[in-house]
């Protein structure tokens, strides 16, 4: 059989790390359909959580024998000659298929995973108030991409408005320092002027100045 219009369908968790369109854009081309589980529902809908990872850590728990030392790589030992049986047996095709059907993603057994769910989410989300809403969603599905990237768009419009906003008030409040600064210093020369001036009269401190005019200039004596 051809696979050549077959499609992929991969689950993912709604994490942050997943908002970025064009990593998304690339398995859309691959013909990879990405859907994401709503928030804090893997427990319940994630069919690895359900099933795969359930039995292989089950099987780790109830095969593993603890060591008689106690160091820890006779532990890791331990572990380690337990393992592939642990996870041959949680691959098993039986154990997929089981988890597939309990986690409602197969074919009409969505019906007692959606009982389960809440009516609404726990916490709030977007939990930002600029993040883009794709949890519970086909992230590679083309109207969900165009509403994402204007969303992006948007914000990085409303960012550069507020990068010039900010430096517009940085430099407001540079220039008043420098005002500050430039009367500061001004007043600074004056008191300087005052204290020569005080200086240049009291250097004969103790002693009386007398100023007498010689030929229409003044001689300190």
């Amino acid at each position: 059989m051809s696979l050549e219009n077959e499609h992929i369908l991969l689950l993912l968790d709604s994490h942050a790390s997943r908002a970025d369109p064009s990593i998304w854009r690339e398995f859309q081309k691959q013909q990879v359909d990405v859907l994401t589980f709503v928030p804090h529902s893997t427990h319940l809908c994630q069919p690895l959580d359900r099933g795969v990872f359930a039995v292989f850590k089950s099987e780790l728990t109830n095969r593993f024998e603890a060591p008689s030392s106690s160091s820890s790589s006779s532990k890791r030992a331990a572990i380690s000659d337990v393992l592939p049986q642990a996870i041959h047996i949680g691959l098993s095709p039986s154990v997929i298929q089981k988890a597939f059907a309990c986690s409602g993603v197969l074919h009409n057994s969505s019906g007692p995973v959606l009982l389960k769910l809440p009516e609404s989410s726990i916490y709030p989300f977007p939990s930002r108030r600029n993040r883009f809403n794709f949890y519970g969603k086909v992230i590679t599905d083309e109207n969900l991409f165009e509403k994402w990237e204007n969303h992006l768009k948007t914000n990085i419009e409303r960012k550069n408005e507020m990068d010039e906003k900010e430096k517009d008030e940085v430099k407001t409040v540079v220039d008043e320092k420098k005002k500050i600064k430039r009367k500061f210093q001004l007043v600074k020369n004056d008191d300087s002027d005052d204290e020569k001036k005080d200086h240049s009269l009291n250097r004969g401190e103790g002693k009386r100045i007398v100023i007498r005019r010689i030929n229409s200039d003044f001689v300190f004596f």
